[in-house]
């Protein structure tokens, strides 16, 4: 995309990571995964500090029925 006054943007540019994480072959070839495990811990750990959040489901819509 061409943004007017920046110029292109998304163009060889990935997403940048909330966590760095040093990939490591050998992790990799024992089927972990070095990106996902501090993800997950980091969910984890957010999930500890704030709780979960309170959701209150709204009433199940009643089915259309055929006349």
């Amino acid at each position: 995309m061409f943004e007017p006054g920046v110029g292109w943007v998304a163009e060889d540019e990935g997403v940048p990571p909330d966590l760095e994480v040093r990939m490591d072959a050998r992790a990799v070839a024992e089927g972990r995964d070095p990106q996902l495990e501090p993800a997950i811990q980091e969910a984890l750990d957010a999930v500890e500090r704030e709780g979960l959040p309170q959701v209150e489901l709204p009433p199940y819509p009643r089915p259309a029925r055929r006349r």
